[in-house]
């Protein structure tokens, strides 16, 4: 079966002219041997992930004990209320949090999703998707994007407003859809890793917080045409060098081609 599937894809990579295919794999889903003999799988980060599997009381249990700590207090206190959007003008909200907290980062450009984007992968038939939003005095103040596919849970988009930062209404949120994910049977609520390749930067940490359960990250790389992916190094100045992390290395030296 897939010696088919992967003539197939070979066929139309050559049919559409594609020199070079990257693609990150899921760290939960473990389908590597699809690849094999087809092109090479590059471990990268690590990820953190809750096993919803277990005892309720054990999943936090494994909270940081500051984490565990702050969300008693906050549940306690009541200033927050965790409640899954309804409405546009709340998706507009959570955009402009969104945005606001990329700039706080330094994010890149290419993280800056518009409203069209979040509307679109809220009301996307393919999975399920639910995005949480902190309230405090009827204003919301975080919020996170989470898709739901077959049994696993994934965070995906966040922020939070600058002067709500350090008290963390985030940690409730994760806690909340921790708690979706135990009511309608899922497996795993994945959170993620790093920023690029590191296993040690402040989201991980952040991350790592809720639990230490941890997957590997993988990118499968593969060239289809050998000879144009060197012409294409040597044309942008990149280096032939295959051992280079960054993929394809062409695209080293330059934004656009």
């Amino acid at each position: 079966m897939f010696v088919q599937f992967r003539c197939e894809l070979q066929q139309f990579f050559r049919r559409e002219n594609i020199i070079t295919v990257f693609s990150r794999l899921h760290p939960i889903i473990m389908a590597d041997e699809v690849f094999t003999g087809f092109g090479i799988i590059r471990r990268v980060n690590k990820t953190v992930a809750i096993d919803l599997t277990l005892p309720v009381a054990e999943q936090k249990r494994r909270y940081r004990k500051s984490n565990k700590s702050e969300i008693n207090q906050m549940r306690k206190e009541k200033k927050f209320v965790i409640k899954e959007a309804t409405s546009e003008d709340e998706i507009r909200d959570f955009v402009n949090i969104y945005h606001d907290t990329m700039k706080r980062v330094n994010a890149s450009r290419g993280y800056f999703f518009e409203y069209d984007y979040i509307y679109n992968l809220l009301n996307n038939s393919c999975f399920k998707s639910k995005l949480l939003l902190a309230m405090t005095e009827g204003r919301a103040v975080a919020g996170a994007v989470f898709t739901i596919a077959g049994r696993i849970m994934q965070y995906h988009l966040a922020g939070t407003a600058d002067e709500y930062i350090r008290e963390g209404p985030m940690k409730l949120i994760i806690d909340e859809a921790r708690m979706i994910g135990n009511a309608i049977g899922l497996e795993y609520l994945h959170l993620g890793g790093s920023v690029g390749d590191k296993d040690d930067d402040s989201l991980f940490l952040f991350k790592s917080g809720f639990s230490d359960i941890r997957f590997q990250s993988r990118v499968w790389q593969y060239i289809v045409d050998e000879e144009k992916y060197r012409d294409l190094n040597t044309l942008f100045k990149g280096s032939s060098d295959q051992s280079s992390n960054y993929f394809p290395i062409y695209r080293s030296r330059v934004t656009t081609i």
